[in-house]
């Protein structure tokens, strides 16, 4: 009888590659205080309800561009492919959707940087309900 193969878990669901780099952006300062910045971007886009998806992994991608500059030069080691960072960019920007979406379901255990909660708690702040990724349109006069 032939023995099944097991199918190699995947990080964080990540492939390996893209969950190497997403732990490394995670455990270093610079990457994450650079994640954080962007989060915060993207909360004051998202109440001004100019929140896009493909823009959103486009601003993280800027991250894993340089996460994985710093880890080659850390570590002495190749790039990561693009695929992987693109993984990963597109994994950040569903992540920032989460805790949005989770923040406003439940501010008591938000996880987003504490500027974005203050974008989030104020007046001018449009956006109610959960976060879908589609980009609204403008209506001209």
């Amino acid at each position: 009888m032939a023995r099944k193969k097991r199918r190699k878990s995947k990080p964080l669901g990540l492939s390996i590659d893209a969950g190497e780099l997403r732990m490394f952006i995670d455990n270093d300062q610079q990457s994450y205080k650079m994640q954080q910045a962007i989060e915060n971007n993207l909360a004051r886009h998202t109440c001004r309800g100019n929140f896009d998806k493909e823009k959103a992994a486009k601003g993280f991608k800027y991250l894993t561009d340089a996460a994985g500059k710093r880890y080659a030069k850390e570590f002495g080691m190749h790039r990561f492919p693009l695929d992987a960072r693109k993984e990963l960019a597109q994994d950040l920007a569903k992540s920032f959707m989460r805790k949005w979406n989770q923040c406003r379901r439940a501010p008591a255990y938000c996880d987003l940087p504490e500027q974005a909660q203050d974008v989030m708690g104020r007046k001018s702040c449009k956006v109610e309900g959960a976060l879908s990724g589609a980009r609204r349109k403008k209506r001209r006069k």
